[in-house]
């Protein structure tokens, strides 16, 4: 399964976005640890803004542009703590609810969903053996 993640990027300075790149990072490399695979527009645009290409981009360009396109091509969405403080996060989780995408808020609920979905897929795959 593709899980977007969701959590704040902009910050008042390039150090505190670094740090919620990191941030992003690390929830990245969970989420690929429980068998899934993260989808991070943090981690793979990040700091992107400070690219004289990108400095009529303004932060609505950003999530229309290139975080929704990323979104909807992901089956679930990962709620990053602190995520309600971002603007943009509140705009891309609206839209995931209205797609109906799965929603996971932490990577404990993460893995134990996962490990149901396995156990469902094997008690489907034993009863059609019969």
């Amino acid at each position: 399964m593709t899980i977007y993640l969701i959590g704040k990027y902009s910050a008042p300075t390039r150090d505190e976005e670094e740090i919620n790149v990191e941030i992003h990072n690390e929830y990245a490399k969970q989420i690929l640890l429980t068998g899934h695979v993260p989808v991070s527009p943090v981690r793979i645009s990040g700091l992107w803004n400070y690219d004289e290409r990108f400095a009529g981009w303004k932060h609505d360009d950003w999530i229309e542009r290139f975080c929704f396109p990323l979104l909807d091509a992901c089956n679930a969405i990962f709620l990053i703590p602190g995520w309600q403080s971002s603007e943009g996060s509140i705009m891309e989780w609206q839209r995931a609810l209205k797609q109906g995408k799965k929603v996971y808020k932490g990577i404990l609920g993460l893995r134990s969903a996962t490990i149901q979905a396995e156990r469902r897929k094997e008690v489907n795959e034993c009863s059609t053996d019969r």
